[in-house]
């Protein structure tokens, strides 16, 4: 007998990252749909009323993306109408929520706080890391892991014409 990881890829439509956003499989005849998309200009409110409306009303929508992707109040009017099963909800347009939010209030409703990266080790690693990376770029190099690198540039010429020296990378 299958495990549930095997049977999972034909039960489930999962809206991943390698997915463009236009091929949202959400809504299809699934049991579960799961988003699971950054948020970008081609992904906010991409979930919204229309796509709920197309589930079925045994499936259930579940989110660890990022808020905006999909529409809290239509989320809220597919459960309250009966359309969908139920949610699990790990992202919200704000965060946390308020304890007064509407989809806290269903009992086929599991919301968790989006922190299940936030560790004792991942809190002491960023803490270590962001100081690496102020050091190393105060020190005129270039830090390793740099968010967005199409600032290096502009950033090196600045510190050039601020202390004399070009960084190194």
């Amino acid at each position: 007998m299958p495990g549930w990881w095997q049977a999972w890829p034909k039960s489930a439509a999962c809206l991943s990252p390698a997915m463009p956003a236009s091929a949202s499989p959400v809504g299809s005849p699934s049991h579960a749909d799961t988003a699971t998309r950054a948020l970008d200009g081609t992904t906010r409110g991409m979930i919204g009323a229309k796509q709920f409306a197309l589930m079925q009303p045994h499936a259930f929508f579940i989110t660890t993306a990022r808020g905006f992707i999909h529409d809290e109040r239509a989320l809220e009017a597919a459960l309250r109408d009966k359309r969908i099963a139920g949610a699990g909800v790990d992202v919200w347009v704000k965060e946390p929520p308020p304890a007064s939010h509407p989809l806290l209030k269903f009992d086929n409703v599991v919301a968790s706080p989006h922190t299940a990266g936030v560790t004792r080790e991942a809190r002491a690693n960023m803490g270590k890391f962001a100081a690496e990376q102020l050091v190393m770029t105060l020190d005129g190099k270039r830090p390793p892991r740099i968010v967005n690198p199409l600032v290096w540039p502009a950033y090196a010429k600045r510190f050039e014409q601020t202390f004399g020296i070009r960084p190194e990378g």
